[in-house]
């Protein structure tokens, strides 16, 4: 487990809060990020490492499941020159991709 903590940036000398990292994989997979998750639990430390393959993570906003009057709202929102969008969800609901596909439609202007 130290190992993969190292390997993820994330500090072994504070064992009793919950950190995170991502850990650098090989150049053949390349198009895969991985998280690690790192909790106190009773008895020592859990760790949980997530997946994400970056083809994946990229998806036009109409593939994300937003109704018609919520996609245009967002639209809007990134289409703003100022103000903060707060995503929030319990892990796997989808985070990631929404910000993702966010900034891979609007980032570049």
């Amino acid at each position: 487990m130290h190992q993969s903590m190292i390997l993820s940036s994330i500090h072994v000398a504070d064992p009793f809060r919950p950190r995170e990292g991502r850990m650098q994989l090989p150049e053949s997979m390349n198009d895969i990020e991985a998280r690690i998750t790192v909790a106190p639990v009773s008895g020592g430390q859990a760790m949980a490492m997530r997946l994400f393959s970056r083809e994946n993570v990229f998806l036009p906003l109409e593939r994300l499941g937003f109704s018609e009057d919520s996609l245009v709202t967002v639209q809007q929102m990134l289409q703003g020159r100022e103000g903060l969008i707060l995503v929030t969800g319990p892990t796997g609901s989808g985070k990631t991709t929404s910000v993702y596909s966010m900034l891979e439609t609007f980032g570049g202007e």
